[in-house]
């Protein structure tokens, strides 16, 4: 039965640890011992009963200890002091129930608070209760040295003066005895402290304001310790913590009634009555200024019935604004409309040209639905422009840009549209895709001309054997079969690199779910040939699978664009070191791709030009300026991803390297 109870301790460790803990914390918990450094008792935290460390934050570490499966002995100094001096000088590795301050930030690192509790003040009973802060001044406080609550309060209250003790028997028997008039930590201890050892004429009086996060102070470099204390903290549930905390803390801080608080809320209470019985009286007098007022408003009616006959005039000015306005929509190019309670109430000479409809007369007062979808109207997208569909008078749908914006039309709210015909846009834009395609295909077309010339020449040789070996009498089973097995691989070599092209130049258009790895594979398999033959490396570095749905065959075709940019950046270098690098790896709810090469960059001055169509620094015979282009359309329009490139420098195999990166981030779905 031991011996399952055991195992079954050892599983939950071990299930724990697979799920929350990574690789080097597995194996920081594996082969270390913490050296956990303590003072003089500082209870109930730290308390020794018969030789044995226990108290509130040993049953806390006890449970961490207990979740994770780590290791750990005691030791004790002689004060808080040297403990502090031996985490900095890196002798003990956690101290565990200490503040975390600005002078130790220097030298240790601090985990996330198991608990908080407010920083009191002990005094006698003949002070009166409800202390703060402000009743300390010009006071004599005692208070433990380079404790927590010393150094916030150092650092918050440079006024107070202090009369340091090594720990918090020495403090209580001063206060005690009325050699100081307060002593400061933090509650739990103090009511712990004056219960335990037999104070009565003290009690706790208040509190200074402070909080003290009681947190572990681990040294600076034991980043995976910090780590593995952290995420332990944050399994810890409100019920162990609190079953912890009732074994130790019985808070003894009694309230009496404030008699000075009673008074001041008395005290308020008559003054607001008597603001009430005054404002009554000036609400009197006020009824008799009303009245005065509504015959000065009398009056100003008859000034506003001169002021409406002037408002006619401007009326009449605001009418031939208006005419104005319509002669200079007029005189646009794009396409407008406004329209109000969904119906067109306007259009300009544009509108009616793009849309093909005769006079304004097939148009005024028909609903927005006849011409294009009411969706337009319910877009939040007010003073953005945004591409649509729209629908002629005949039915014929053609592609837009549309904005809409509210205006004030013949004083009426209304909806000012601007619509510009995409059409011979969008017939540009095809056509330089497929420039684009037809460049990539003759690229492609010279790697398979370098894939094929080794396996062809397989081929040859192989048949050329047979020959001569049956020529020379020296043919027999086993040359046949090695030579056809070594003509067959070649041959399925041949058929698996034309697979990759006519995978290539498939014009699929829809989405499908697909491994980047694959895709990694995919584009160097159709480039690899030319990188090995101008001796250039590549490096792929994916932790682990990454699947996406996208559009494969769009998102291979930016990557060989690329690609193919890098391979003749390097071969125009003078780098011995020739490396592109490509990486993968999920970030929040995108997809990330990056690619960078050793070439030494790109010119600043041109960086933010390489996208733009036609933007190209090789020769003529070389470029035309539409790959990074398309690139740049295929991943920001098609697969609403975004794409930026930088100059980075790097250290690769203690080497240090300039070139471009390329940072590709993709929707996870």
């Amino acid at each position: 039965m031991r011996r399952f109870l055991i195992f079954l301790i050892f599983l939950n460790i071990s299930l724990f640890s697979d799920e929350i803990f990574t690789k080097e914390e597995k194996e920081f918990i594996k082969n270390s011992n913490i050296k956990i450094v303590s003072a003089t008792p500082w209870e109930p935290f730290h308390v020794i009963d018969n030789g044995v460390q226990t108290g509130i934050s040993y049953d806390i570490w006890s449970l961490i200890k207990q979740k994770t499966g780590l290791k750990s002995e005691s030791i004790q100094l002689e004060s808080f002091t040297k403990v502090l001096n031996s985490i900095k000088q890196k002798r003990y590795d956690m101290a565990l129930s200490v503040g975390k301050t600005k002078d130790r930030q220097k030298y240790a690192k601090f985990t996330k608070s198991y608990a908080t509790f407010p920083i009191s003040i002990a005094t006698t009973k003949d002070v009166r209760k409800n202390l703060t802060i402000n009743d300390l001044k010009s006071r004599v406080i005692a208070v433990g040295k380079n404790y927590t609550a010393h150094k916030k309060l150092q650092e918050q209250y440079p006024f107070l003066k202090f009369v340091l003790v090594k720990d918090i028997r020495e403090g209580l028997k001063l206060l005690s005895d009325n050699k100081v008039f307060a002593y400061i930590d933090i509650m739990p201890v103090l009511s712990y402290n004056i219960n335990k050892l037999g104070y009565t004429n003290l009690r706790i009086s208040g509190n200074t304001g402070i909080d003290f996060d009681v947190t572990f102070m681990i040294r600076d470099d034991y980043k995976e310790l910090i780590s593995i204390v952290n995420k332990v903290i944050a399994t810890i549930s409100s019920s162990e913590k609190q079953a912890i905390l009732n074994k130790w803390i019985a808070v003894i801080y009694h309230d009496e009634p404030n008699y000075e608080i009673i008074l001041y809320i008395l005290s308020i209470v008559v003054i607001i009555v008597s603001i009430v019985m005054y404002k009554n009286r000036q609400l009197l007098k006020y009824q008799e200024v009303i009245k005065q007022k509504n015959s000065v408003l009398e009056k100003q009616k008859e000034k506003l019935l001169e002021t409406n006959y002037l408002l006619e005039d401007t009326q009449k000015s605001l009418e031939n604004s208006l005419n104005s306005f319509k002669v200079l929509l007029n005189s646009t190019i794009e396409a407008i409309i406004i329209v109000r309670d969904n119906k067109i109430k306007y259009a300009n000479e544009s509108f009616l040209k793009v849309f093909e409809y005769k006079n304004n007369d097939d148009v005024f007062n028909t609903y927005v639905d006849n011409h294009f979808a009411r969706s337009i109207l319910n877009k939040e997208l007010n003073n953005k422009a945004f591409e649509f569909q729209g629908i002629d008078k005949s039915g014929n749908e053609f592609p837009i840009l549309v904005k809409k914006e509210s205006i004030f039309f013949e004083n009426k709210k209304s909806l000012i549209i601007s619509i510009f015909d995409l059409t011979e846009l969008k017939q540009k834009e095809k056509l330089i895709l497929e420039q684009s395609k037809l460049v990539s295909m003759g690229e492609m077309i010279g790697n398979i001309a370098h894939q094929w010339r080794q396996p062809l020449t397989a081929i040859t040789t192989a048949a050329s054997s047979l020959k001569l070996r049956k020529e020379l009498g020296d043919f027999t089973d086993e040359v046949l079969n090695e030579s056809v097995e070594a003509i067959m691989r070649n041959s399925k070599f041949l058929s698996q690199t034309i697979d990759d092209f006519k995978n290539y130049l498939k014009d699929t258009k829809q989405k499908e779910q697909f491994n980047i790895k694959d895709l990694f594979e995919q584009s160097l398999s159709l480039i690899r040939p030319a990188l090995e033959n101008s001796f250039i490396e590549n490096r792929v570095n994916i932790e682990h699978d990454i699947f996406i749905k996208s559009y494969f065959n769009e998102l291979n075709q930016a990557m060989l664009n690329i690609l193919n940019n890098a391979k003749d950046a390097l071969i125009d270098s003078q780098i011995e070191q020739k490396i592109v690098f490509l990486k993968a790896y999920m970030q929040e709810d995108e997809v990330v791709i990056e690619i960078k090469d050793t070439a030494g960059g790109i010119k600043e001055e041109i960086l933010n030009s390489i996208f733009e169509p036609y933007f190209t620094t090789k020769h003529q015979s070389q470029g035309t300026g539409l790959g990074l282009y398309m690139t740049y359309k295929i991943i920001t329009e098609s697969l609403n991803g975004s794409i930026e490139a930088q100059n980075v420098s790097f250290t690769y195999n203690n080497s240090m390297h300039k070139g471009a990166k390329f940072i590709i981030r993709l929707p996870y779905n």
